[in-house]
């Protein structure tokens, strides 16, 4: 993902133009560069059996071809589509997702050349990707792929850029050369280059770097927990070790030695671990379930689709089988070191002030790790009452919302700029629809708003 950076102007990610791609892409590192609108647009699809709302998603024409996946029908984008557009900048052929081809079109084989209306237009279908396929992670909901000519608006930055870099070439050095060459393009236009930058990394980190950091503290705080479990079965198995001395004692005098006597001990600290491991995996598995079933409905598939797989298997047996030996063994080798003739004497103690200051030791980093995550969780709590309390800034109670999409000749009309020009039919339409909505019994007022406060930006 390349994008560029303005430290003057505190922006930290800005969408390239067509005239800094094209720049790019005559220098050393870039191969490819494909841009893509990070999010959906609504529009109305005709065509089929009956008319709905979908999202589409703009691209350029390598948007899709930079991605190195392959249609599961017909083609991806090329220039020559620009030969039949649609609007100004806009073409006439669209790939659709494998979900559209198999709800809209019933996975006709013939599908390659049907027509869709889209807002009144016709488009052609000229490929089909395949199933799972996502441009961005988040966006699952996008029934088709439109490509723009973008060349047509070369200062417009409106979409994102992914980069495929050419073998060899590090992400460093594709960095520096980006920003050195956004800053001779804003200099060839006479513009301040000093706080003109770049920022180059890799799509995975793009897309999952922020997730991950939040991830990252969630699994901190939960290896707390397994912290305070293990200290309290360490504490568990030294008491249980002091109430054995009797049992090991008779072992070693029949001829256990005492690396036999941590084997046994340690073997039983394994097992025990196995059983708890295999009981977090069964709740793990419910869990999952549970939570595919009560996230919203708009909640991507990638949070829904959440398995407990081999790598988690082998995770969970990785830290179940270290934390037995890590935190066994130190039990293990009190409870092991016997003195037989103290031991088989009646009320024989042997050690056991030794065992106490294990154990206290134990006890205080208990309490250490659980006023960490006493305090952690306090903050956490705070800074959530505190953002509940800020937003949305307004009484919501008893106020509903509705989408309404215009498109089509009829509602907009294209400038020579290719700029959308609403008609007086937008406003008598929306003129009526207040007034039938204020007539609704229960209704104490209603308005239109081009974004409603706090809706998530498309």
């Amino acid at each position: 993902m390349v994008s560029g950076t303005d430290t003057e102007r505190g922006n930290g990610e800005q969408s390239l133009s067509f005239e800094v791609v094209q720049a790019l892409l005559r220098g050393n590192s870039f191969e490819t560069i494909g841009q893509a609108q990070m999010g959906g647009m609504p529009v109305t699809l005709t065509g089929s059996e009956e008319t709905s709302r979908v999202l589409q998603m703009p691209l350029d024409v390598n948007g899709l071809a930079v991605t190195g996946v392959a249609p599961l029908l017909g083609r991806t984008h090329r220039l020559e589509d620009f030969q039949d557009l649609i609007k100004q900048k806009e073409a006439r052929a669209i790939v659709i997702t494998h979900d559209t081809w198999q709800r809209q079109l019933g996975g006709a084989k013939d599908v390659i050349g049907r027509s869709f209306n889209v807002d009144g237009e016709p488009r052609i279908v000229i490929g089909v990707m395949p199933r799972g396929f996502k441009l961005v992670p988040w966006a699952d909901n996008i029934a088709f792929w439109t490509v723009n000519d973008v060349s047509r608006i070369p200062q417009a930055a409106w979409m994102a850029s992914i980069a495929r870099l050419k073998p060899g070439v590090t992400v460093a050095t594709a960095q520096a050369e980006a920003a050195a060459i956004r800053r001779q393009v804003v200099e060839s236009r006479g513009e301040k280059s000093g706080s003109i930058g770049a920022r180059v990394v890799s799509l995975h980190e793009a897309y999952f770097g922020r997730p991950r950091e939040v991830l990252t503290f969630l699994l901190g705080a939960v290896s707390f927990v397994l912290l305070i479990a293990c200290a309290n079965v360490a504490n568990l198995l030294l008491a249980a070790g002091t109430a054995r001395q009797k049992e090991l004692a008779l072992r070693a005098a029949t001829g256990a030695g005492r690396g036999r006597l941590i084997g046994q001990l340690l073997a039983e600290n394994m097992l025990l671990s196995l059983v708890g491991c295999g009981f977090g995996l069964i709740l793990a598995f419910w869990g999952t379930r549970l939570f595919a079933l009560i996230v919203p409905a708009n909640f991507p598939d990638l949070l829904r689709d959440i398995r407990v797989d081999a790598r988690v298997l082998g995770f969970a047996l990785a830290v179940s089988v270290g934390s037995s030996l890590v935190f066994g063994l130190v039990p293990a080798l009190r409870a092991s070191r016997v003195d037989l003739v103290e031991v088989l004497k009646e009320g024989g103690r042997s050690g056991t002030g030794g065992r106490r200051r294990g154990r206290s030791a134990l006890l205080v980093a208990e309490v250490g790790l659980s006023m960490v995550l006493l305090v952690g969780a306090g903050l956490m709590m705070r800074a959530l009452l505190r953002e509940q309390g800020n937003l949305p800034g307004f009484d919501t109670h008893n106020l509903m919302s509705a989408d309404i999409l215009l498109g089509g000749t009829r509602y907009f009309e294209k400038t020579p700029a290719d700029m959308n020009r609403v008609t007086p039919e937008v406003e008598t339409f929306y003129d009526r629809v207040l007034e039938r909505v204020r007539a609704i019994p229960g209704v104490a007022r209603a308005g239109i708003a081009s974004r409603i406060p706090i809706s998530r930006l498309r």
